[in-house]
C-alpha cells in the first residue's frame, strides 16, 4: 500500500483532460465548471505540497511540484476556454449568457465545497 504523506509530498496523481466541444447545454457547461474548478483545487495542492518540499529541503519535489500546479492551471484555463467570459458577458449581457455564468461559477466552486 502507498504512503500517503509520500503521495501528497512526491506526487502519485496523473491529471487527465477531457476536452468537451462547445458545450451544448447547461449541464455541459456546469461540468466544464467543475473540471475547471477541480483542476484549479489540485493546482493549490500542489503548490501546498511544494511548499511541504521546501520545508523538508526536497528542491527537486518543489520543482516538480510546482511544474505540476502550472500544467493543473493550464488544463483548468484550457476546460473552461470555449465557454463565454465573464468580460464578454459583462459587455454584452444576456439572459442566457447570465445563466451560463452561473451554471460556469457553480461548477467551478462545487469542488471547493465538496472539500469543506
Amino acid at each position: 500500500m502507498a504512503d500517503p504523506v509520500q503521495d501528497f509530498l512526491f506526487g502519485s496523481r496523473t491529471t487527465t483532460f477531457t476536452p468537451i466541444e462547445e458545450p451544448s447545454s447547461l449541464a455541459e457547461t456546469f461540468q466544464k465548471g467543475m473540471q475547471a474548478g477541480a483542476e484549479g483545487l489540485g493546482a493549490d495542492l500542489d503548490y501546498f505540497a511544494a511548499l511541504g518540499n521546501s520545508l523538508i529541503g526536497d528542491d527537486e519535489g518543489v520543482a516538480k511540484r510546482l511544474e505540476s500546479a502550472r500544467a493543473r492551471e493550464g488544463i483548468a484555463a484550457d476546460s473552461i476556454q470555449s465557454l463565454e467570459q465573464f468580460s464578454e458577458f459583462i459587455d454584452e449581457p444576456t439572459f442566457e449568457g447570465f445563466v451560463s455564468q452561473v451554471f460556469k461559477g457553480t461548477g467551478q466552486l462545487a469542488p471547493f465545497a465538496l472539500t469543506s
